[in-house]
């Protein structure tokens, strides 16, 4: 279970969560090239863009299931996030799996990155 009072949501998905570290960055353009995610400085942005780093778990009985279907959202696209306290368009920017001999969980950490194309 998320130790968090709002479920965290992303793509859809609800995740479990042991940490969010989240950060203020310079703004850039983001750009698709297959599935990878290019960036593009945005002089004279006048906001900042988030950058969120969660750490989380999931759980057996449906962790296959779920790593799955979080494996498909790190595809370049953009998605909607939401934690309770900040929400919008996001892109997984990096998702690490730390597999170990534990048969009931498998724990990941994802970076996002806030998609936000306007001035």
């Amino acid at each position: 279970m998320s130790p968090y009072a709002n479920p965290v949501q992303y793509g859809g998905e609800t995740i479990n969560i042991i940490t969010i570290a989240r950060r203020k960055v310079s703004p850039t353009t983001k750009q698709k090239e297959g599935t990878t995610l290019k960036k593009l400085p945005r002089p004279g942005a006048t906001t900042k863009d988030w950058e969120i780093i969660i750490s989380g778990f999931m759980v057996a009985g449906t962790k296959d299931a779920d790593r799955t279907n979080l494996e498909a959202l790190d595809n370049g696209d953009k998605h909607s996030y939401t934690d309770g306290l900040i929400g919008g368009d996001f892109i997984i920017e990096d998702l690490q799996f730390t597999d170990n001999s534990r048969q009931d969980a498998y724990f990941y950490r994802m970076r996002l990155i806030q998609f936000n194309q306007t001035a």
